[in-house]
């Protein structure tokens, strides 16, 4: 499933800026450095945003010489502030001869690269999990595993209905505590009381690295960094819970570039024997390939190829490789 956008999240954004008071310090050394080439700067304004971080738009213009891109000048930025930028989209994309206001903006930090490797318990029938994983805006990058109750048909229905709010309303703008509280409330008023779905999430903010992980009813998921592999186990919610009343257990970590996080439904559990998620972690910590379709791969028939294996359920492992652009 590929996560859905919308317009309207970037107006939820834009609302949500706010001005910074200049930093004299930093706006006369801007102005020296673009001085130098053929640039003049009239003024300098900062806006924070939430996503992003800090903003700068300069009023500038070319004073003689030949053509400067706006490119050109968010490298020269950049080196100034020792962070990558890039110019906003939807404007010119030369600096002109007269003033006119420019916006420059911080580049993603990081990028994901992921794998997934599935097998339905029946092999006539859908697999009861469902996935999604991609970028839903700007900065954000979102995994998701819903894993519904019982295998085949019946149970992909209700682990993909699970996905698809999430999809919508993280598409829209929403924030995912916002997402969580609300999916909850949905899940509270079902009729039907005995169909269940469990979610296993993961957002990461490609401009900080922070990786956030929220369960509802999912196992724990693996990350590997370097040569050691952790247990990410957080804490497990239960369906129906009033999010709006009690704290969202959200469990937020500082991801690195090459990080392997390893997450799956719980039909890989169910099929291993004894000590099942420390057996997994032993394999992910003897394997020397970090390209996250070949780990999900090497993964899967480790599994399938123990003697104690034995399906019970549905199976999904995704593997999400994080890398640093600069």
């Amino acid at each position: 499933s590929t996560l859905m956008r919308s317009s309207a999240a970037s107006d939820v954004y834009k609302r949500q800026m706010s001005y910074i008071h200049k930093d004299d310090q930093l706006c006369s050394k801007i102005k020296k450095e673009f001085e130098k080439y053929n640039l003049k700067i009239w003024d300098v304004c900062f806006y924070e945003n939430p996503q992003k971080g800090r903003q700068i738009y300069l009023y500038l213009k070319k004073k003689r010489g030949s053509e400067i891109s706006t490119r050109q000048a968010a490298a020269l930025l950049s080196r100034i502030l020792k962070k990558k930028m890039m110019p906003l989209p939807q404007q010119k994309k030369l600096v002109k001869n007269g003033y006119e206001m420019y916006g420059f903006t911080p580049e993603e930090k990081f990028y994901v690269i992921s794998g997934i490797r599935t097998a339905a318990y029946k092999d006539e029938e859908k697999n009861g999990d469902c996935f999604s994983i991609g970028k839903i805006r700007e900065g954000r990058y979102v995994a998701m595993i819903s894993d519904g109750m019982g295998t085949g048909n019946e149970a992909n229905k209700e682990s993909k209905k699970m996905i698809e709010v999430m999809e919508d309303m993280l598409g829209a703008g929403i924030e995912e505590e916002v997402c969580i509280q609300l999916l909850d409330s949905i899940i509270a008023f079902e009729t039907e009381k005995e169909k269940y779905a469990t979610l296993d999430f993961f957002q990461l903010d490609l401009f900080a690295g922070i990786g956030s992980f929220f369960k509802i009813g999912a196992c724990p998921c693996l990350l590997k960094r370097k040569d050691k592999v952790e247990i990410l186990v957080g804490e497990r919610t239960v369906v129906g819970m009033d999010l709006f009343q009690s704290r969202i257990p959200f469990c937020r970590k500082k991801m690195e570039s090459e990080d392997l996080l390893v997450m799956f439904s719980d039909g890989v559990l169910d099929c291993m024997p004894q000590n099942n998620i420390e057996t997994l972690a032993s394999f992910l910590e003897e394997m020397d390939v970090v390209r996250p379709q070949a780990v999900a791969d090497r993964l899967f028939d480790r599994i399938t190829n123990m003697e104690e294996y034995k399906k019970k359920d549905d199976i999904t492992i995704l593997v999400l490789g994080i890398w640093d652009r600069y």
